[in-house]
């Protein structure tokens, strides 16, 4: 017998003048196909009324997953293709930070910074780690995350790494890409170009927390001295680049939100479109949360952002950016699940999560050994957490939105913390948003 399945969002029916019926937005998170069709069809289905609905919707229903066999173990069919997909993953995430260094005195960052950089010899072993996990498992791609601290002071380390790891990869036939995530302030126009042409970047974050009346009270220096402007200029300089229009990424623009900036959200969309970033940079939102400190205590509830996430949404697409409102299907959830992918900070320290180096207490507790060691490293922590949601040791496994989450955050569940992303709150505006969109004769880009 088929019934609906469990993985499925089901968006407030309402009325389409067009079509002179109610209607419903379903999204089956299995697949994350996103379908409208009669509300009544809806309720048919709902009683089993399988002979008053048009074949061609039930037909659209098997395809999408939207109904299931009533004898399937749904929660146990989707962590089984998230262990396969972690199984057969030809790609290694490697993260390196270059630097402990940071010339930002963030107040919600847990991290404590110090002016080092990565020693020499650790260059080689960190070059001889990735070699032998290529070799190991016989990877088809590497993507390595230049992290911080603040990576880009420690440039040398990137221009000496990467030139030894791009020319390996080379001759291993192996491919290769890098991504940065930064403050933005040494992101200079001729920095973005050594980064993008010698060292095969294609992904960079830089973080604006709102205008610069915003941003500055929170994301200065040390010693307390502003940095919005500096950073939007980078931005503009590099987007302004003609060369820029022939990439095929984009700068992503990441707005920490709490109580006291959500005010600059706006005020920075505005000031983004005013330079012409609409089709220049993407753009997210996400809240602080929790580093090993209770910066999450300032963010709102979360269901009070996902409410004001739509808002901003609206607005970014009213001027022009590209929107994401579907979420993708995401069967790994982080490095911390995969058997390969570490982090390895400028100590030496090795890590299967990012969210813990250099920061006090945390930085021991979760460390698996060091880089270059002879002895085997500890075991990795988070690697049972698929195992702990089919077995209904957190919320995640009774959670429609598993499939596209994943659960978020094994570390902030397994501390206490619930990790739900604002589209477990809002994504029923959001699907209905997208369905709009959809129908609109202006073009706009739904990801």
């Amino acid at each position: 017998m088929k019934i609906l399945s469990h993985y499925l969002v089901q968006s407030e029916p309402f009325f389409d003048q067009v079509a002179g019926y109610h209607k419903t937005v379903l999204l089956s998170t299995r697949t994350t196909k996103l379908v409208a069709i009669p509300t009544l069809s809806l309720e048919h289905i709902k009683n089993a009324e399988w002979e008053k609905v048009n074949p061609e919707i039930l037909r659209i229903f098997e395809e999408s997953e939207i109904i299931v066999d009533s004898e399937e173990n749904e929660l146990a069919t989707m962590l089984g293709r998230a262990n396969a997909k972690i199984e057969s993953n030809q790609a290694l995430n490697y993260t390196i930070q270059p630097s402990a260094n940071c010339q930002l005195g963030c107040d919600y960052c847990g991290q404590v910074h110090e002016k080092k950089v990565l020693p020499k010899p650790y260059l080689e072993r960190i070059v001889n780690r990735i070699k032998e996990k290529l070799q190991a498992k016989r990877y088809k791609h590497l993507q390595v995350g230049w992290f911080g601290g603040e990576p880009l002071t420690g440039m040398a380390s990137i221009r000496s790494l990467s030139k030894e790891i791009i020319q390996y990869t080379e001759a291993y036939g192996c491919t290769y890409n890098a991504e940065v995530v930064t403050n933005g302030v040494g992101l200079t126009r001729l920095r973005f170009w050594e980064l993008v042409n010698d060292f095969k970047v294609n992904s960079i974050e830089v973080t604006l927390d709102g205008t610069a009346e915003y941003h500055d009270q929170r994301r200065h220096t040390k010693d307390g001295s502003p940095t919005f402007d500096k950073i939007f200029q980078n931005l503009v300089a590099i987007t302004s680049d003609e060369a820029y229009d022939a990439l095929d990424w984009q700068i992503s623009v990441r707005c920490n939100v709490d109580q006291r900036n959500d005010e600059g959200v706006s005020k920075l969309i505005k000031l983004m479109a005013s330079h012409g970033m609409q089709k220049k940079v993407s753009f997210y939102l996400a809240p602080i949360h929790s580093w090993g400190n209770e910066a999450h205590l300032l963010s709102h509830e979360k269901a009070v952002f996902a409410a004001k996430e739509i808002d901003w949404m609206i607005e970014l697409y009213q001027y022009g950016f590209p929107i994401s409102l579907v979420p993708p299907l995401k069967p790994i959830v982080c490095m911390s699940v995969t058997e390969d992918s570490e982090l390895v900070d400028t100590y030496g320290r090795v890590y299967n999560c990012t969210e813990v180096s250099q920061v006090p207490g945390l930085e021991k507790e979760y460390m698996l050994g060091r880089v270059g060691q002879k002895a085997p490293y500890g075991d990795r922590f988070f690697m049972d957490f698929n195992q702990h949601v089919l077995e209904g040791q957190f919320p995640c496994s009774t959670c429609e939105m598993l499939p596209v989450c994943g659960g978020a955050c094994p570390k902030s569940w397994y501390e206490g913390i619930a990790a739900c992303p604002s589209n477990k709150f809002n994504i029923k505006e959001k699907i209905l948003m997208a369905y709009a969109i959809s129908q609109s004769d202006r073009p706009k880009e739904i990801v």
